[in-house]
């Protein structure tokens, strides 16, 4: 037999044993392409199906609370206004809000996701070796116990934040409307440097709350990184004994 005779044998008998073995199994390229395309599209559904929750329900959520938030403003006594800076007002009705209405969804959102993944992940590595869960126990409540600690700390301090960006507010409120005089009696420089000091007290404030952030991030990473280590070396001891599959192991 010849070259060309030899690889087109070759060629025939790879060809006839794929035939058969799709023949057994019963699945060939087709139902394979049909499973991709439905999870494809299912994929599609689920995230327009989001997207069309988030805009409907946080709309809805947005006017709800505005509208509460302007009544009561609107039917507050003078007593109130007497006590309450200007500035917290306007605080409220525009970095409040603003945080209400992009911040918080696109945080919801992003928790839910999160959520969906952490599920997905803990269940097929238990698939796989499920003594992982008895070590999820631990890492879980220490996450917890690190969540509690710095929810307390950054409420804390968001509110400083917000009282301290009030006074920028009114600084400059009062300042634009006492211009005039402000420019007839020279005081220029006196009032720039109140402003000044104002925006120096909120940029401390907030680098806090940066640090804060900070701080908590990099405790998650730490811990991820000791969970996917434990996670690592279990799937090798459980491979090296023999108990588990190397294609599941790569998965």
């Amino acid at each position: 037999v010849d070259e060309y005779g030899t690889q087109s044998s070759t060629s025939e008998w790879s060809l006839s044993s794929m035939s058969e073995s799709e023949s057994n199994s019963g699945k060939g390229a087709g139902y394979y392409m049909t499973v991709q395309g439905l999870l494809l599209l299912y994929e599609m559904v689920a995230i327009g199906g989001t997207a069309f929750l988030w805009i409907v329900f946080g709309r809805t959520a947005s006017r709800k609370v505005q509208q509460q938030f302007i009544d009561s403003v609107t039917y507050a006594p003078t007593s109130f206004f007497d006590t309450t800076p200007l500035g917290r007002l306007i605080s409220r009705f525009s970095n409040d809000f603003n945080r209400m209405d992009f911040a918080l969804p696109m945080t919801i959102q992003f928790a839910c996701n999160q959520t969906v993944t952490f599920v997905s992940v803990v269940v097929i590595i238990s698939l796989g070796d499920w003594w992982m869960c008895l070590l999820l126990v631990p890492l879980v409540a220490f996450y917890y116990w690190r969540q509690r600690r710095y929810r307390r700390t950054i409420i804390q301090v968001r509110r400083i934040e917000g009282l301290s960006r009030s006074p920028m507010y009114v600084h400059f409120d009062n300042t634009l409307s006492g211009l005039a005089c402000i420019r007839a009696y020279r005081c220029v420089p006196r009032f720039r440097d109140e402003f000044r000091a104002c925006i120096d007290e909120n940029a401390r404030v907030f680098q806090s709350l940066f640090l804060t952030s900070q701080w908590f991030s990099q405790r998650l990473d730490c811990l991820g990184g000791l969970t996917q280590g434990l996670t690592v070396l279990s799937l090798v001891a459980a491979k090296a004994t023999g108990h588990l599959d190397i294609g599941y192991t790569a998965l």
